[in-house]
């Protein structure tokens, strides 16, 4: 893992306010993205956008963690309820940033953070979807359509299809959902050895296709695609997939790429670049075609406890931690060797 990285390219912040209750760890989904003009992060019941630092104080001493408020001064509270937050999605359009939520009793909102006035609400799902005894809500936009999102139900083994707050469409998946995410009209779910594609044309939903990833259990899915339309999922045994929907098959694979399972994956705006992070706290940052042969490559670093969400859009990074610490990056794609 040879390459320099530049002094300081991860910054960290701690908001006391920020840690997780244990309510909220068993959720499955991802609890932090970036807007145009910021990030917003899910703390148990409450969403909060802050808009992205235009400094990065240091702090004293390598001992000491800057005040959250020292990067980021304003906090805006945009939901708040009693129900904890299970997964979040985000929509980037040309003037404002759609963030939709799904809760722990069923409840799906969806928010608009525009960038020069103040976030709304834009639809709320009433009644509530139905959540099975222990299970939680997955989200994600579909990309084909506006205001339309696909929500799966990960012990009701369904997926439902909401426009503009309303349920035009349920049907039951194969097995059950582990994370969501789309490209165009298509829907992938992975589960537990694969991913299932639908297609949502018009207002029929279908299933496509179904990739098989391997005998080990599958666990996350990227948020969003590659350029190439390209979508990286993680296994039990800590392997890095690259899926090609379009093709329905497994393009790469990156083996033993993490120490640990892989909790999140983002897919990178460079083609091949990928951030992975682990169950435990570790991030790594790489090129998944240099993965052959089991040789694991890229660089990262090491973040106090394990992630509760992530993302990346256009170089920068943000991440949250279960004990409320928030890691900014302005160029997370310099960690990877010849990037």
């Amino acid at each position: 893992m040879g390459g320099h990285i530049e002094p300081r390219a991860v910054y960290c912040a701690k908001k006391p306010e920020f840690a997780q209750s244990c309510g909220s760890l068993s959720c499955s989904g991802n609890l932090a993205a970036l807007t145009l003009k910021g990030h917003v992060f899910a703390v148990n019941g409450t969403v909060y956008h802050a808009d992205w630092p235009e400094s990065f104080p240091q702090p004293p001493t390598d001992q000491d963690v800057v005040p959250f408020e020292a990067y980021s001064p304003v906090l805006a509270t945009i939901h708040s309820g009693d129900s904890p937050i299970t997964d979040m999605a985000v929509r980037h359009q040309v003037n404002d940033t759609v963030v939709a939520v799904v809760t722990d009793n069923g409840h799906v909102y969806q928010y608009v953070i525009p960038t020069e006035a103040e976030p709304f609400l834009a639809f709320a799902a009433a009644p509530p979807l139905p959540v099975a005894h222990h299970g939680s809500l997955l989200v994600t936009f579909v990309e084909e359509y506006q205001d339309t999102l696909a929500v799966c139900s990960s012990t009701g083994k369904t997926v439902s299809i909401l426009h503009r707050g309303e349920v035009v469409q349920s049907m039951p998946v194969i097995r059950a959902p582990l994370g969501v995410t789309s490209i165009g009209k298509l829907i992938l779910i992975v589960c537990s050895h694969g991913v299932e594609v639908y297609e949502l044309d018009g207002q029929r939903l279908y299933c496509k296709a179904r990739i098989d990833c391997g005998r080990r259990r599958m666990l996350s899915i990227s948020r969003r695609h590659s350029p190439s339309g390209r979508f990286t999922v993680g296994s039990a045994d800590r392997e890095v997939i690259t899926v090609d929907p379009g093709k329905g098959t497994v393009a790469e694979r990156w083996k033993k790429a993490l120490k640990y399972e892989p909790r999140f994956l983002l897919d990178s705006v460079t083609e091949g670049l990928v951030v992975a992070i682990g169950m435990d706290n570790g991030v790594l940052v790489g090129d998944r075609s240099r993965g052959v042969g089991g040789a694991r490559h890229g660089q990262g670093f090491i973040a106090d406890s394990r992630f509760v969400g992530a993302d990346t859009r256009d170089g920068r990074f943000v991440g949250l931690t279960v004990s409320g610490h928030v890691y900014f990056s302005q160029h997370i794609e310099r960690f990877s060797v010849g990037h």
